[in-house]
């Protein structure tokens, strides 16, 4: 048996065509071709590979017409393709937030909410159903326990003996008592 697979090779491919495809997912080839370039470069050569890559965002958002979403989806890869020492990740988020009035900034905000909002309406649900899970099984309880009752009834009404009740339904003497003491209230 013999398997054949398509390869594509991120290093071979022509950067200025990535440049100038229509096609967003050249940018994440681009971006993935530089953090292999700069897999063993220094902090200062990866954090150039980074700011290239902003404005390479920056010019493909306008010619590419890219909503928020789909712009920041981009720049969240990009950013952590390449990771930074935290000094020179400092000076990139203040890059950032230069780049367009910190726009990214604001639009990974809204992302982080759309998100949180999104865990609350997920974490409500299950709530809800774990609240009824525990509301069936309370009334499942409750059955048991009001028949139980009704059942101590019958039987102090029949002239069972208290030993008796006591281990059909499990009832302490005293519940017993109670119990015999408001059927005769009625």
């Amino acid at each position: 048996m013999s398997y054949e697979y398509n390869v594509y090779k991120i290093a071979e491919q022509d950067e200025n065509e990535l440049l100038q495809s229509t096609n967003p997912f050249a940018f994440v080839i681009l971006a993935a071709k530089k953090a292999l370039y700069g897999k063993t470069a220094a902090q200062p050569t990866k954090l150039e590979l980074k700011k290239q890559l902003l404005r390479v965002l920056t010019a493909m958002k306008d010619r590419l017409q890219l909503d928020k979403k789909d712009l920041l989806t981009l720049f969240i890869f990009m950013d952590h393709m390449i990771k930074l020492e935290s000094h020179y990740q400092k000076e990139f988020n203040q890059e950032i937030k230069n780049w367009e009035g910190g726009t990214m900034i604001t639009y990974e905000d809204e992302l982080k909410q759309e998100a949180r909002e999104e865990g609350r309406k997920e974490g409500r649900e299950e709530g809800r159903k774990e609240g009824l899970q525990e509301g069936k099984r309370e009334g499942r309880q409750e059955g048991l326990r009001e028949g139980k009752i009704e059942i101590t009834r019958n039987l102090i009404k029949l002239g069972a003996s208290l030993d008796f009740i006591k281990k059909a339904t499990g009832f302490s003497e005293k519940k017993i008592l109670e119990i015999k003491e408001k059927l005769e209230k009625e």
